[in-house]
């Protein structure tokens, strides 16, 4: 992904930009609401894409894709420098970035069991049913529970040779049961 994230900076550079810089980002979601035992809701999504950022005298410029690929990372890089180019026109305040020396660097977040690959989609949604259709054994006429998965990859390339990765893992959810008696309601 650090080729596609500098053939998007190499974009910008050849079409005139002093400094630029892409992040390249790929991320799976996966989301289940369930209501009194019934599954109201299973969304499971990918996405990825690529952004370029291009500096053009005190003009910033930027342009996406979702096209994950070298040309495509290119061609998204001299649009943000054609963007850039065409507020430029507008003149500002001379800018000045800070310098700084290259990193190159990776961190991700830990974890025991992966929410999306380690847990069946199956055995998730059972327990959510199953949570559910407890608190209305109980006598408790609405139960909602549900969970959220999101598992984000991101590439950082710049033109100063910055190479910075991360991955990070996030799951969560909930439940709640909601009584209604005696003219009140208790959630």
């Amino acid at each position: 992904m650090f080729d596609i994230a500098g053939a998007a900076v190499e974009g910008a550079l050849a079409a005139g930009a002093r400094y630029a810089d892409a992040r390249v980002m790929f991320m799976r979601t996966e989301s289940v609401a369930v209501r009194n035992g019934v599954v109201e809701r299973l969304v499971q999504n990918e996405s990825a894409g690529v952004g370029v950022r291009a500096l053009i005298g005190s003009s910033w410029g930027f342009h996406a894709t979702r096209e994950l690929a070298d040309a495509a990372a290119r061609r998204a890089g001299e649009q943000a420098a054609a963007i850039a180019k065409a507020s430029a026109s507008v003149p500002g305040p001379a800018l000045e970035l800070a310098s700084s020396d290259p990193v190159e660097a990776h961190w991700e977040s830990t974890w025991e069991v992966h929410p999306l690959d380690g847990v069946t989609l199956a055995e998730k949604t059972d327990l959510l049913v199953g949570v559910t259709s407890t608190i209305n054994a109980a006598g408790v006429p609405i139960a909602d529970a549900g969970h959220s998965v999101w598992d984000t990859e991101k590439w950082f390339a710049s033109s100063e040779g910055h190479r910075i990765s991360q991955r990070i893992v996030e799951c969560g959810a909930l439940m709640s049961a909601t009584a209604i008696g005696d003219g009140e309601t208790q959630r």
